[in-house]
């Protein structure tokens, strides 16, 4: 489903989280391609529902990459 997951603190590393996930999706693209990679970040990419810690986990389990902000 995602090329990669951003895991990231929201307190100190979110611009850095956003310019990352941004920088990310234009590597490699072609002019008419919407986005090179899908890139899961949870202020851009999570859906408001009632069970957020099963979508959370189906989307990291099926990401190929995970990309942690420490």
């Amino acid at each position: 489903m995602y090329d990669a997951f951003i895991s990231y603190s929201h307190s100190s590393d979110a611009p850095l989280a956003s310019n990352l996930q941004r920088s990310l999706q234009r590597l490699g693209k072609r002019w008419y391609q919407v986005r090179a990679s899908r890139v899961f970040r949870d202020e851009a990419s999570l859906p408001a529902t009632a069970e957020i810690w099963p979508t959370l986990v189906s989307y990291l389990e099926s990401s190929r990459y995970l990309i942690v902000v420490a």
